[in-house]
């Protein structure tokens, strides 16, 4: 990759450009920059984040952003090829990504399946004894030492037992049932990833409102959608979805709202991050 490096350095110093003034139009970091310069694409957690590294300092220096990222797909086939077949070594992003754990059933334990053979033939006889009892009519109950007179009076009436479900009851008293409302829960914050579950709605809209250059990647439901950089004072809108995926380059110069409700963890990073929002 120090090929695409030399080629960003050298289209910056033609041009007379620092790289913190590349740092300041693109809003990534200078040791990030200076890894691309070197070829040097591991400080990257992965492809993703290099392919918009790369299409940002291009952008930013008067390159093609398209010709960069072509060469950068070359360059990555070609490695492929000659590493095809060899062991590659696991990077420290790679191992950072998580790893889907194996749901395969496990076979049912024989110790289990006897407690709940077990379970039913207690079951069973305790069923067999009751029918017994009520089969036999000269069976007498228990004495228990109390004896209820003829002339005894009936115990007062509860005046509060019949206050529920009053068939005689105006539907207009009683008090109306409100639904809960709407919430924005922050889940869990996992170094560059932030989900967030939209709880007690029907629909989800997410808007976005920049304040300055941001790169972003929007993908709903599996599907990508979106993938920009938004100058600031621009807007954008997302329709419903199960789960939305938002990468932003630089977090502090977009303000998310899920259904009016504003995403308020990554308000003032500087570092890329993802936010992810599920619908419950």
């Amino acid at each position: 990759m120090k090929e695409i490096g030399n080629l960003l350095r050298e289209a910056r110093e033609q041009k007379g450009i620092s790289l913190e003034e590349v740092s300041e139009k693109t809003k990534i970091q200078e040791r990030y920059l200076g890894s691309l310069e070197e070829g040097d694409f591991s400080p990257f957690a992965g492809k993703v984040y290099v392919r918009g590294a790369l299409k940002n300092y291009a952008e930013a220096i008067g390159m093609d952003p398209q010709e960069v990222l072509h060469l950068y797909h070359e360059v990555e086939k070609q490695a492929q090829v000659v590493g095809d077949g060899k062991k590659q070594p696991v990077t420290a992003a790679e191992e950072a990504k998580p790893r889907f754990i194996s749901k395969e059933k496990k076979p049912f334990p024989m110790v289990a399946f006897v407690w709940l053979l077990l379970l039913g033939i207690i079951a069973a006889g305790s069923i067999w004894y009751l029918y017994q009892d009520d089969a036999d009519p000269d069976r007498a109950l228990p004495y228990n030492n109390e004896f209820v007179g003829e002339d005894e009076p009936d115990p007062p009436e509860d005046p509060d037992r019949n206050a529920i479900g009053d068939p005689n009851e105006d539907e207009n008293e009683r008090p109306a049932v409100e639904p809960p409302a709407e919430e924005l829960i922050l889940v869990s914050r996992n170094g560059g990833e932030h989900a967030y579950a939209l709880q007690h709605a029907d629909e989800k809209e997410i808007r976005f409102e920049f304040t300055a250059r941001c790169w972003v990647q929007v993908i709903q439901d599996g599907r990508n959608v979106q993938e920009k950089n938004f100058n600031p004072g621009e807007t954008f809108r997302l329709g419903d979805g199960e789960e939305t995926r938002i990468r932003l380059g630089y977090p502090a110069g977009a303000r998310i709202f899920v259904n009016g409700m504003e995403v308020e963890s990554t308000r003032d990073l500087a570092s890329p991050v993802y936010v992810v929002v599920t619908k419950d």
